[in-house]
């Protein structure tokens, strides 16, 4: 891993040699291709597979191979009986036999395999499908479900799940296997099972909240971040303006992704015009592609040092509460419902975010009055981060505010948030279910403030109460600003009023005993 910035784009429909003539023009470092695999022999495929690579090894193009297919087919069945998109009973996914994998994965111009939206398949058991299919009574699955109604229990049997799953891909050649996210939840669980996190931009969320999410993923598991920035909003297509585009791709770049791609290339085209010129859209990509495309940055999301940390189980939760597409259940699975401490972590956000989030919900996409607001991709934040609950003392030492939410904190990381509180003065605010013992004792009454060696804990099962805020608010920075720190540096970025864009970059330098100190 390096500090080198990297910017694609997916294929358009525009053709071959216009997608080839874009990476030209633009200076982009790969493309996304969707090759269908449906109704196809195994033989057939990989086949087809292996000229593919060939052809891009030739060109001497990088590409990331793409399944979409999977989430919109019920059945994928080839002449041979292979069916491309289920690998056995309750277990509808992406179902590449070893040698197509390897097929795919057998130059060095393959960056690796990606399953389209695959947290969003999982946690909404194939809903495209259902909504799609007037014959199909029930949603597929993803996996067999577990019978357990403990939520901890439930995250291991998944875990071991997408253990398999990623392990398939990657032990057959794949560099990378991964499938970027359409709601900010699982990074985590897939981090630490080899699956690369890759959150969305624009879309239906806050971008900075996705790469604050994600970031401390790729953080805790050392992992390298991708980001797909999305025209998509909703039902609209393109949901958001080339300035919005522009500032999310510089965004991209400044948070420290060390990859960024833009889905729906056909955005740079006029589709009411026969030409192959771009446009408005296009010419954002191209402009911003020739300045940033390829550039070492000096750092990247793992150089990242927080002040404020969520510290969370990753229990697929991110606000959904609709029966009809978005279940109110985790891990997609009826036996876990979603109750108080799930929802945690959205009062924690909302206060870090000056209250520009929904205590509810973490997207546009649920079914809620906040959500008639217009979209914005930036809200106020100041150096924040997410981890789950297995994170050790050594990723959240620059921590000055931390926030223990949902259905399991470890040992060791209890025991690492606790020596921070007495050693460092950390700020720690808790349930009493997930304070420490010594901690417990001493908790009177629904919230109180406990002093602790150099720190203190705050002990409150509503983590935006007053009482919260009234204690904290000279940590959460300001309010219509955008805060990141680095090892060396920390960057500043006042967001518009809009919400789509930002301006007044400006640029801290740390020197290196007061980085190695923070």
């Amino acid at each position: 891993m390096s500090n080198i910035f990297r910017l694609g784009f997916y294929e358009s429909s525009k053709g071959k040699e216009e997608n080839t003539r874009l990476m030209k023009d633009s200076r982009a470092d790969f493309i996304i291709i969707d090759p269908d695999s449906n109704k196809k022999s195994v033989e057939e495929f990989t086949k087809e597979a292996k000229q593919i690579a060939n052809e891009y090894h030739s060109a001497g193009t990088s590409y990331l191979w793409r399944c979409e297919s999977t989430n919109w087919r019920e059945f994928g069945i080839g002449p041979d009986g292979h069916d491309w998109y289920n690998c056995g009973k309750d277990a509808h996914r992406m179902n590449y036999p070893p040698e197509t994998v390897r097929a795919i994965t057998s130059v060095p111009e393959c960056l690796g395999i990606m399953h389209d939206e695959m947290e969003h398949a999982f946690i909404n058991r194939n809903v495209s499908i259902t909504l799609s299919s007037k014959k199909l009574s029930k949603r597929p699955l993803f996996f067999p479900l577990c019978e357990t109604k403990d939520v901890v229990q439930a995250e291991k049997y998944y875990e071991e799940q997408f253990k398999a799953y990623a392990d398939s891909f990657l032990a057959n050649g794949s560099p990378r296997f991964m499938g970027e996210h359409v709601f900010p939840v699982l990074y985590h669980l897939f981090a630490r099972v080899g699956i690369t996190p890759c959150y969305k931009q624009q879309k239906e969320s806050y971008s900075n909240i996705q790469a604050i999410i994600a970031g401390g993923a790729s953080l805790q598991y050392d992992t390298e971040l991708w980001t797909c920035i999305d025209m998509w909003y909703r039902l609209t297509y393109p949901g958001h303006s080339p300035n919005e585009l522009k500032n999310n791709l510089l965004f991209s770049y400044l948070i420290g992704c060390d990859y960024s791609l833009v889905e729906g290339s056909n955005t740079f085209y006029d589709k009411d015009k026969d030409t192959t010129e771009v446009n408005e859209y296009g010419r954002v990509f191209t402009d911003f592609s020739k300045e940033y495309a390829g550039r070492d940055r000096g750092y990247s999301i793992r150089d990242y040092r927080p002040r404020i940390g969520i510290i969370r189980l990753d229990d697929s939760y991110w606000g959904q509460g609709d029966p009809v597409a978005w279940l109110p259940v985790l891990y997609g699975n009826p036996n876990l419902k979603v109750d108080k401490r799930a929802k945690e972590w959205l009062k924690a956000m909302n206060l870090i975010t000056f209250g520009e989030s929904s205590k509810r919900t973490l997207t546009w996409s649920r079914i809620d009055v906040w959500s008639l607001r217009k979209h914005r991709s930036f809200c106020s934040m100041n150096s924040p981060v997410v981890f789950d609950d297995k994170v050790g003392k050594e990723k959240l030492e620059s921590l000055e505010l931390c926030f223990l939410c949902g259905y399991h904190i470890s040992d060791k990381t209890l025991k690492a948030v606790s020596e921070l509180v007495r050693e460092k003065g950390l700020i720690a605010v808790t349930p009493k279910r997930l304070a420490p013992d010594n901690i417990k004792a001493k908790a009177k009454g629904r919230q109180a403030e406990i002093p602790d060696g150099k720190g203190r804990w705050l002990v409150t099962n509503n983590p935006c109460s007053r009482f919260v805020k009234s204690r904290v608010s000279h940590l959460l920075g300001k309010k219509g600003e955008m805060a990141f720190r680095f090892k060396d540096r920390e960057l500043t970025m006042r967001i518009s009023p809009d919400g789509e864009a930002f301006d007044n970059v400006t640029v801290k330098m740390i020197n290196e005993p007061q980085a190695a100190a923070r």
